[in-house]
């Protein structure tokens, strides 16, 4: 996970890469123009070949193009491949950009998979690490790779996990709310613990006969609906879970939103259970107590932690895949394995998802611990209860690659984003546009990365128009520019 969004930036010395053209994408949320610093750990090798579709009012995802594009990672550590400056190159004819570009495409989804194996792999040796807090196990002993999970391609016979659709896991009726602090004092730490214990749940997420992930969850229903983080059972092949009591209860996943990091199971079973209480993170002040609970290290559940509010309203994004989130930053240990647990107040409230922290084994920074804000969390959750997926993103219904000022200069092409394939279910597909075009334009403002296009379609809802200017060159090579309008439409996850 990572934070691009904070002023104490390192400006660490570069050395000098040519560019790489970016990879085919879907739009995902942008990400500012920043360094680089530290790595995640909480992606499958082949989470960057996968095709999806954004949001804020979303737009299809945007894929990384290689080791050496600049990721929106938090500002506090060195990464181990750094923003780079451009060298002049000679120019190249129009003719060639898009052969060269598509040419260096397989490259670059190749690169980025080895490049998060090479991550995890060196991860110890790595004297800054950002990390999420899933808790990886691989029972494989030939693999000596750490304890991330091998990732391996699921037989295609195998039994998947229930992503189900609306009116299967799903509840319409359901509708969680906010609650304030509620009368009397605070609890003590013990209280704390015994009120949330029974909502509490181990995950075990399978990749494989012999790779699993842990995690934790909490139930927020009497009826077993579990509220965790995406990356916790991101493209895993079944769930379970683990009660407080040893129980285990199969679940399946409702829906699981990547852009906020937020997943919601249901238990397969007809008992009723104890759900949380849900606080309401807005009324938390610096210097309040808050605890966090969780499966620490995938082998000790219910592991509970204590600690002060750190800091509020850390408004960070996470990945380029991701859109800004409000954290809540805490000293409260949350360790591997913590991942999707709650966040707590003196009132036994849930008032936070526990999703990452900063770790180094050189790091100047301590106890540096994030959860997402329950405020900013709900009406992700209460939308895939009711529909499972988060309603009312907009999908414009391209993967393209982006082509930069520095590219365009380089390849003698134009700033854009130029259409690889275009939905067939999306308005844009009846209009005067082709693959191989590029986009220079959308409302009248350029586009030619992930957060110029979010800033493009800014304010914007489902089923309403946009205009785009297209680029198109004919077989000798001459340019020319023509304008569509199409409507946005829904995207579901």
């Amino acid at each position: 996970m990572y934070d691009n969004n904070e002023n104490n930036a390192y400006n660490p010395a570069q050395t000098n890469v040519p560019p790489q053209p970016q990879a085919p994408t879907y739009y995902s949320a942008p990400q500012n123009s920043v360094e680089p610093s530290v790595m995640t750990e909480r992606r499958p090798a082949d989470y960057y070949a996968e095709e999806s579709y954004y949001q804020t009012n979303p737009l299809p995802r945007r894929m990384p193009s290689s080791p050496y594009e600049p990721m929106p990672q938090p500002q506090y550590a060195n990464p181990p491949f750094e923003a780079q400056p451009i060298n002049e190159a000679p120019k190249k004819s129009r003719g060639t950009v898009m052969a060269v570009i598509s040419v260096m495409l397989a490259l670059t989804i190749g690169l980025g998979s080895a490049y998060y194996i090479a991550l995890v792999n060196d991860n110890f040796d790595d004297p800054e690490t950002y990390v999420a807090d899933t808790d990886d196990d691989d029972e494989d002993d030939d693999n000596n790779d750490g304890d991330k999970p091998e990732i391996t391609v699921p037989d295609e016979n195998a039994e998947l996990p229930a992503e189900t659709n609306a009116g299967t896991a799903t509840n319409p009726d359901h509708k969680l709310t906010l609650s304030d602090k509620p009368l009397g004092g605070e609890m003590k730490p013990q209280e704390v613990y015994e009120e949330i214990l029974p909502s509490v749940v181990s995950i075990t997420a399978k990749y494989s006969a012999n790779s699993e992930s842990r995690g934790t969850g909490f139930i927020v229903t009497q009826d077993g609906y579990v509220v965790t983080n995406h990356h916790v059972v991101d493209n895993c092949i079944s769930v379970s879970l683990t009660a407080f009591d040893g129980t285990e209860y199969d679940a399946v996943i409702v829906g699981s939103d990547e852009k906020t990091d937020i997943s919601v199971l249901k238990i397969n079973s007809n008992k009723k259970f104890e759900p949380c209480k849900i606080g309401n993170s807005d009324n938390l002040v610096v210097g309040d107590s808050v605890f966090a609970i969780g499966n620490m290290g995938g082998q000790f559940s219910n592991t509970f932690t204590g600690g002060y509010i750190s800091g509020l309203n850390r408004t960070l994004r996470l990945t380029d895949d991701s859109i800004e989130m409000n954290y809540i930053q805490t000293d409260a240990t949350i360790n591997s394995g913590n991942s999707g647990g709650p966040l707590l107040n003196a009132y036994g409230q849930v008032v936070g998802i526990n999703n990452f922290k900063f770790v180094g084994v050189y790091s100047e920074y301590e106890n540096m611990n994030f959860a997402i804000a329950i405020n900013e969390a709900l009406p992700v959750i209460n939308s895939i209860i009711n529909n499972g997926y988060v309603t009312g993103r907009v999908r414009v219904g391209i993967t393209y690659t982006a082509i930069n000022k520095e590219s365009a200069e380089q390849y003698n092409s134009v700033k854009g984003l130029y259409i690889r394939d275009i939905a067939q279910d999306c308005d844009i597909s009846n209009c005067d546009i082709q693959p191989g075009d590029i986009i220079t334009k959308i409302n009248g403002k350029e586009v030619y990365s992930s957060e110029t296009v979010d800033d493009a379609l800014e304010g914007y809802s489902v089923g309403e128009y946009v205009t785009a200017e297209v680029y198109r060159e004919d077989a000798n090579g001459n340019g020319s520019t023509h304008t569509i309008k199409f409507r946005l439409s829904e995207f579901k996850e």
